[in-house]
């Protein structure tokens, strides 16, 4: 939807059966809306594309995205050290409260900075930038940790002349997850991802929904001024 399908904006729309999931939640749909892009795809890198593990160190690039913000979550709630970047300072507070144990000022090149935490390195990184800042997102992963590369905040510029015998640390896992393009399709059945669970986690407050609030069809162009500004610190729906 909106990437290859038109239609963000319609009352009624086709989707794939296999994208269906029933869910029973008292939560109203404006706030329900919210959770199954942000959470079932932070779910699907901390288990799909990584495999991450209590007690594990986890770095997340771009964490003050919506996505980023979801990862802090549950990887908090699976019991993972987060180390999060981000670019505005004034947001240190909100990826702290999420439970990020440790907040940088994103840069292109963060690796020496986060081994003077971490010496021996990230055992997980979550990369959102993208190809801007993936190689040192390998310096900053530890010996056979993992790399998922999952987003493109920062453009999608290619990196010139790669070289990945060379580039890719020897033993690294590097792999990639574009939810927009997978879920739904064999081995990637939404079915199998825990979103009752979360929706629930999310109702009685053991986790916080990443819903900054919603717009009525007449306010459209504020809430995507809202988005272009970056100003919401949570997802923004749109009620037709």
């Amino acid at each position: 939807m909106a990437r290859t399908i038109n239609g963000s904006y319609a009352e009624y729309v086709n989707v794939p059966a296999s994208n269906v999931v029933s869910l029973k939640t008292a939560l109203p749909w404006d706030e329900l809306a919210a959770i199954p892009e942000t959470y079932m795809t932070a779910w699907a890198l901390l288990n799909w594309g990584l495999s991450t593990s209590p007690g594990d160190f986890l770095l997340i690039r771009g964490a003050t995205s919506t996505l980023g913000q979801a990862c802090i979550v549950l990887g908090r709630q699976a019991g993972l050290k987060i180390i999060a970047t981000t670019r505005p300072a004034a947001k240190i507070s909100l990826l702290n409260d999420l439970g990020a144990d440790q907040v940088l000022i994103a840069k292109r090149e963060i690796a020496w900075e986060l081994r003077e935490i971490v010496p021996a390195g990230a055992d997980h990184v979550i990369e959102l930038v993208g190809n801007d800042t993936l190689l040192d997102s390998f310096a900053a992963t530890c010996v056979r940790g993992a790399v998922c590369l999952a987003g493109f905040l920062g453009g999608m510029q290619p990196i010139g002349q790669f070289q990945p015998l060379l580039q890719i640390p020897s033993g690294l896992r590097f792999t990639t997850f574009g939810s927009a393009f997978v879920f739904g399709r064999p081995g990637f059945e939404l079915s199998t991802i825990p979103l009752q669970a979360m929706v629930t986690d999310i109702k009685e407050a053991r986790i916080q929904n990443i819903y900054h609030r919603a717009y009525c069809f007449e306010e459209i162009s504020e809430a995507h001024r809202m988005v272009g500004n970056n100003e919401a610190n949570g997802k923004i729906v749109v009620t037709v």
